[in-house]
């Protein structure tokens, strides 16, 4: 169950930065950007996805 939900976040994240794109590019684009469109808390988003 707790894969799916974290497959259903990763998703929802996703789709938020995709709809960021076709509004802003790439270099502007911030992980707080993606977190408050997505409706979640910044570590929400790095737990989901690592920092490189």
């Amino acid at each position: 169950m707790a894969n799916q939900k974290n497959q259903r976040m990763q998703a929802t994240i996703l789709l938020a930065y995709e709809n960021l794109l076709s509004d802003k590019p790439f270099r502007k684009i911030t992980v707080q950007d993606i977190s408050d469109a997505a409706l979640v808390h910044r570590s929400t988003f790095y737990k989901h996805f690592q920092d490189q």
